[in-house]
């Protein structure tokens, strides 16, 4: 059988070379092809790409548009992104807000906020998975953000007025849509939509601190106190902002700050910390007096 194919593969080798009644020898026969086929699929025929056999062979990455490799585009191929979160993702890089609330919403994104329902689900040993504000709720990214008693403060004493709370979201996903589509979902107005995602990124980011303040330091909230704190730093990075429109607002005590080598006798630590997956990861260095940094 294998020396019959061989055979096969010969003879139609050679048709290709010398037959010029085919229809593909290396440009299509536009006689034969209208005998054999209708108008419609003649012409889809005749518009097929030829390749030039005197083209070198090259290497083309099918993962990107331009063809060459790019670890963005692997990185998408190995994480799909569904179509909705797509526009969320674009939505927040292009959004102006400052980069570390950037970040801190795509951790909230990611699901890599160490909340207790993530946890257990992680099985990191967490039994009790309630709201620690007393909600008698399970906290997750949608109760924490939306429903808890603490955050409501916030939304109920926002500019808007809004009740995000009266609105069906089932999960992480469903609110992220939300805040993406305000004039549908909110009625928010679209001259809006900047400083509103401004403020539920700080919203969201003092509810994050809020919740470890009282976890790890037993520090109740006072509400009145803390939507006073979270509307002062509104109010500087829209200040900012209005000064700035195309880059994202640096708040006043962070440009005040710039960094100095440590003082001869200490040794200065930068350590840092994510969840996601169920793995964890740790970075962290030191900065010698003289500058040199050390990372493990």
């Amino acid at each position: 059988m294998e020396d019959v194919n061989i055979a096969l593969l010969c003879k139609l080798g050679w048709s290709l070379e010398t037959n010029v009644n085919l229809a593909w020898v290396r440009a299509w026969n536009k006689v034969v092809i209208e005998r054999l086929f209708d108008r419609d699929s003649v012409d889809k025929i005749l518009n097929l790409f030829w390749m030039d056999n005197t083209q070198d062979d090259s290497v083309i990455w099918m993962g990107s548009h331009s063809g060459k490799f790019q670890v963005k585009s692997t990185y998408k191929f190995i994480n799909p992104v569904p179509g909705e979160l797509s526009k969320w993702w674009t939505f927040l890089w292009k959004s102006n807000i400052h980069d570390i609330l950037k970040f801190f919403m795509w951790k909230l994104a990611s699901k890599g906020l160490p909340l207790r329902e993530t946890l257990k689900r992680r099985n990191w040993g967490v039994s009790d998975v309630r709201c620690p504000f007393g909600c008698e709720h399970v906290e997750d990214e949608v109760h924490l953000f939306l429903h808890c008693s603490v955050t409501r403060a916030f939304w109920l004493a926002s500019p808007w007025s809004i009740k995000l709370e009266n609105h069906p979201v089932d999960d992480l996903d469903a609110l992220l849509n939300i805040l993406i589509d305000l004039s549908a979902a909110l009625l928010v107005h679209t001259e809006d939509s900047t400083i509103f995602f401004l403020f539920v990124a700080l919203t969201f980011d003092s509810s994050w601190k809020l919740q470890n303040s009282f976890l790890f330091e037993g520090k109740k909230p006072i509400l009145e106190e803390e939507v006073r704190v979270l509307f002062k730093r509104f109010a500087e990075h829209k200040k900012v902002l209005s000064l700035n429109p195309t880059h994202s607002p640096i708040p006043r005590e962070m440009a005040l700050t710039a960094w100095s080598p440590p003082l001869l006798e200490f040794i200065k630590i930068n350590c840092d910390a994510s969840i996601k997956g169920g793995f964890y990861g740790y970075w962290s260095s030191h900065e010698e007096p003289q500058g040199q940094n050390n990372y493990d």
